[in-house]
């Protein structure tokens, strides 16, 4: 191979020189004033891309620069992690308002109403009624979320009836607590916990967290600590806190089957797992058989930002519309968008078992976690920005890279709110740009396994 372009070897030399990298942190900590300014742009999108590129370009660059667990502890990175969320939790939220719904579920339910049982627009509630209930969206729909996350609300309104604050205060501890039990994690598997960094310093965090104030801080929290809990092989607190983890969102219910299968007392922890699930959301059923209203509205017509369902529903359009039935074409009978549903669960069902059957090493559990997660994520119907959240702590403790890459792309999910005529250029280009990476980062330890056989790859030495 010839050398490298002087211009390559510039930039190779700016991003490998540790004595400039010490600047990195202090550039990410000032750039987190920009979200004071990013109205200032002809769209928040426009404003919240650029920043995101500015911010993720040094994040990167610290990526390259952390240290191994040979050096001293770099205690400037935790204050730059903590001082990033304080300054960016003052800045006004950016394209989100999930949180006003937050506020007043809990304060349905504090006020002995059910939140399965009224929507917030239902004029039964009127007696409670704020001046941010019309900031509410969709009011129409009864809570989308599980009754552990409506117990939150509800608690964090009796002790702070109806603070934004106390809200971001709650959600930014259980973000750095998720870095915490990380970095514990990362030690007890014999990992760098300088690793963990990639996870304080990421900007999609931040901005989720402490600009948007995005439950999902809570559900990390919990699914990080249960998959370390099974690690270090405390099985019955693992199983608890995946109960909780559930409770708060649906989806940490797909790993049940993999850690069950680990676990030789599956029987007495699942139960453990279904009564403390069950103990949560009987109160609700009691006066409210119609629990799930809300998550079926969301289920059967949400769709945004979505990559491989996208492309899957294309396709099924197409076929069916190419068939007909006695003359009758299918399309004007079938619900496309349900077809493409069910064939996309039928693939991940399909996945699932694949990934039952890959054995029974309880060390493998991490790394088959981010690949349910993951999958499921991908063939969603709805790809949020914040739902990235689910799998970073996982990404970094296997080393996958590829998702700390999306970590950045999926900021294109906004586009939706400048131009929708434009948005799916930026969903094609998050995608297409995200697969690629990935493919290129498979082939490239594929490359070096052959190169170097019997060396420890990366991901070991990590």
């Amino acid at each position: 191979m010839g050398a490298r372009p002087k211009f390559l070897q510039g930039v190779t030399i700016i991003f490998e020189h540790r004595a400039l990298g010490s600047i990195a942190p202090i550039i990410l900590l000032v750039s987190s004033l920009g979200y004071f300014f990013v109205g200032n742009w002809t769209h928040e999108f426009v404003g919240l891309a650029i920043l995101f590129s500015v911010q993720f370009c040094v994040f990167f660059w610290i990526a390259r620069l952390l240290p191994s667990p040979r050096n001293k502890f770099p205690w400037i990175l935790i204050f730059i992690g903590v001082a990033s969320r304080v300054v960016v939790s003052f800045s006004p939220p950016i394209l989100e308002n999930d949180f006003w719904r937050y506020l007043w579920d809990g304060r349905v339910l504090a006020s002995g109403f059910n939140p399965y049982t009224f929507a917030p627009e239902d004029p039964a509630l009127d007696g409670l009624s704020v001046q941010y209930r019309q900031n509410i969206q969709w009011g129409d729909i009864k809570t989308i979320y599980p009754p552990g996350a409506v117990l939150t609300f509800a608690g964090l309104h009796l002790l702070f009836s109806d603070s934004v604050i106390a809200l971001k205060v709650f959600l930014l501890g259980c973000d750095l607590a998720t870095w915490f039990v990380l970095y514990k994690w990362l030690i007890s598997a014999g990992k760098s916990p300088s690793l963990s960094f990639l996870y304080l310093l990421n900007p999609l965090v931040i901005k989720e967290i402490a600009n948007s104030i995005h439950l999902d801080a809570l559900v990390v929290l919990l699914l990080t600590t249960t998959l370390y809990f099974f690690w270090v092989r405390r099985m019955k607190l693992g199983w608890a806190a995946l109960s909780l983890a559930t409770s708060v969102k649906l989806f940490p219910i797909v790993l049940v089957p993999l850690i069950a299968r680990s676990d030789e007392k599956w029987k007495s922890h699942l139960a453990l797992y279904f009564s403390i699930l069950l103990g949560l959301y009987a109160p609700f059923l009691l006066t409210s058989p119609d629990i799930f209203s809300g998550t079926h509205t969301f289920a059967q017509y949400w769709k945004f930002n979505a990559g491989i369902f996208q492309v899957a529903t294309v396709v099924v359009d197409y076929l069916i519309s190419s068939l007909s039935l006695t003359g009758v074409h299918l399309s004007s009978s079938l619900d496309n968008r349900f077809v493409t549903k069910v064939a996309l669960g039928v693939a991940f069902l399909f996945y699932s078992v694949w990934q039952f059957k890959g054995g029974k090493d309880p060390k493998e559990i991490p790394k088959s976690s981010l690949g349910l997660i993951g999958t499921l994520l991908l063939l969603s119907p709805v790809v949020n920005a914040w739902y990235v959240l689910w799998v970073l702590p996982l990404s970094i403790f296997t080393g996958h890279t590829p998702w700390l890459v999306f970590s950045y792309l999926v900021v294109a999910a906004y586009s939706w709110h400048w131009t929708p005529e434009l948005a799916p250029w930026f969903r094609t280009i998050e995608y297409a740009v995200f697969f690629g990476f990935w493919v290129w980062w498979l082939y490239s330890k594929r490359i070096e396994q052959k190169r170097f056989p019997h060396a420890i790859s990366l991901e070991d030495a990590q």
